[in-house]
Formats: structure tokens, sequence, C-alpha cells
């Protein structure tokens, strides 16, 4: 399943309702790529986290190796425009884990992919 900023629209209660429901479907073992800026749902739904500046990734990390301070570090630049958070840890991922590819078109978002 991919959902690109579903909450977006939805009301606080329709939208805690749509994070059970991608919850269960996770519990099933599927895959879900969430892309999201709203922090709070990447932090609750992600075993791993993608995060995109200006196009281009800085880094994947698992759940729980950076707090929601970290992530807005690296998903922003400081007041002189120069990137935050430059030589962040990576995760090393095999080509098998792989479930879906996402390209952002400008911005920082992050980008999750749950298996």
């Amino acid at each position: 399943m991919i959902l690109d900023e579903p909450t977006a629209v939805l009301s606080e209660p329709d939208a805690e309702l749509l994070i059970k429901r991608v919850m269960n479907f996770r519990s099933e073992g599927k895959a879900v790529l969430y892309a999201t800026n709203r922090l709070s749902e990447a932090m609750q739904l992600a075993d791993r986290i993608t995060i995109l500046r200006d196009g281009k990734r800085v880094g994947v990390y698992r759940r729980g190796e950076l707090s929601r301070a970290d992530i807005i570090r690296l998903m922003a630049k400081d007041a002189e425009g120069h990137a935050n958070g430059a030589g962040a840890r990576r995760v090393a991922a095999k080509a098998s884990d792989t479930v879906a590819r996402a390209k952002a078109k400008a911005g920082a978002r992050a980008h999750i992919q749950i298996r």
C-alpha cells in the first residue's frame, strides 16, 4: 500500500482511525509506504524512516534511532542555507529489503517504508 499525506485533510478522529487500519494492515505482514510531514505519524508507524531534503536522500534510519529533534535537524537547513546533519549515520539495507521506491520533486519530506 502506498499512502502520500493520507491524513492531511482528515479530522483528528478520522486520522486516528486510518492510522489504526494502517497498523492492522502492517501487522498482517503487508508492506506500506507512508509519506508524511507529520513526524508523530512517522515515529508511530515506521520501521524505517528515509529522510529527504531538497529531493535528495539524507539517510535511512531505524525506528527509535532518531529523536523528533534529530529528524527535524536532518530535514532542515540552517539560516545560511547549509544542510544540517551532514555525515549522519545511515542504515545499510540489502536490495532484498526494498519494497518500493519514491522520488521527491522538491522540499523536505519524510518518506517512510514499513514492513
